[in-house]
């Protein structure tokens, strides 16, 4: 299992510097131990803003990332939202392809959205 964190920059954000933004990601998931990604293209149409840039990314690998993790940092994400940044969670349930988290929604399993295991 994998947890990728994908962070959006909002309208009239403008961080172009990859050890600043690594360092503002670092502290921001501190309580987490996350592994710097660099920037990833992700699809536009999964994008709240839609611009064509780059994203950067952190990620909790397969030796780490488990279910309780993956609750824990949604959570985590969706009480405290990083200033200037809309944050994706991906995730391989079971194995599988990355998949989106929906973050916005209350669920009791992450993997089936609240709809039990």
């Amino acid at each position: 299992m994998i947890i990728r964190l994908i962070f959006e920059p909002e309208p009239n954000v403008n961080v172009n510097h990859n050890k600043m933004f690594e360092f503002y990601s670092e502290n921001y998931l501190s309580d987490f131990d996350t592994k710097w990604g660099g920037y990833i293209v992700m699809n536009n149409f999964e994008k709240k803003y839609g611009k064509q840039e780059p994203c950067y990314q952190r990620y909790i690998g397969n030796d780490q990332a488990n279910e309780e993790t993956l609750r824990n940092i949604v959570k985590y994400v969706r009480d405290n939202p990083m200033a200037g940044y809309v944050t994706h969670i991906y995730s391989n349930p079971e194995g599988g392809n990355e998949v989106k988290i929906d973050i916005e929604n209350e669920f009791e399993n992450a993997y089936t959205m609240g709809e039990g295991i």
